[in-house]
């Protein structure tokens, strides 16, 4: 073989293993990126949709949810506090009187006075100690500052009248209707409250140390610097 003839082999053979060598390398590095390619044509999306999902999933994620609210009734009612007792209990029956009485001769002369006061529904500073006026209307009348010590006014419907400042130790009250009246500054230590309709009541500055408030109905009094029958001082609304 000629010298021209045999480098015409040597450099056929090395152009041969060159394309060789070239072409396994372009197929291996190629393979990734087909299967990456594969892989995201089996998915339906591209890497780029994948990530640009990912985002949106992240984006629209649901926060934390929030905690229920307590019903507005519940938050806004004006509710005086809780009596501990509030079981009724029986009351014998009362026969409803046509005109006050005494138990003695003092009571009797008091008597008079609040039948007349009461008939002119102006009872302000009278003495009605020791009377005794079971079932009477005296609703809407007006006893501030008088002197009802020891006064049996069982059943009475006294709604709406005022014993602002007026002294009821000792009165029994038991069954009566007292609702939306104003004991304002009033001292009723060792009442009988027994069965009592106190709802709306104002009870600011009363003093109620020893009253018995078995069943007594206390819904919506307003209290402040109250007295309660324990000798503990309800303050609770005086902001109002």
């Amino acid at each position: 073989m000629s010298s021209r003839a045999y480098t015409a082999v040597v450099l056929a053979v090395f152009g041969a293993l060159t394309l060789a060598i070239f072409g396994c390398t372009s197929s291996t590095d190629s393979s990734p990126s087909a299967a990456r390619g594969s892989a995201s044509s089996a998915s339906g999306s591209s890497p780029e949709q994948t990530v640009s999902s990912g985002s949106t999933a992240a984006g629209t994620r649901a926060g934390p949810t929030p905690m229920p609210r307590a019903p507005a009734t519940e938050m806004t009612q004006a509710r005086g506090p809780k009596v501990p007792n509030t079981d009724t209990v029986p009351l014998a029956p009362i026969t409803p009187q046509a005109a006050p009485s005494g138990s003695d001769e003092a009571g009797t002369k008091n008597a008079a006075a609040v039948g007349a006061c009461v008939a002119k529904m102006s009872c302000a500073n009278v003495d009605g100690t020791g009377v005794e006026w079971l079932g009477a209307d005296i609703s809407n009348m007006d006893f501030s500052f008088a002197q009802l010590v020891g006064v049996d006014l069982r059943g009475v419907n006294a709604a709406n009248t005022s014993f602002a400042g007026a002294n009821l130790s000792g009165a029994n009250l038991a069954g009566a209707n007292l609702s939306g009246a104003s004991f304002s500054g009033a001292d009723l230590p060792g009442a009988n409250l027994t069965n009592a309709d106190l709802s709306g009541a104002n009870l600011r500055g009363a003093n109620l140390a020893g009253a018995i408030i078995v069943g007594a109905d206390f819904q919506a009094a307003f209290y402040c610097e109250t007295t309660w029958p324990d000798g503990t001082l309800r303050t609770g609304q005086c902001e109002r």
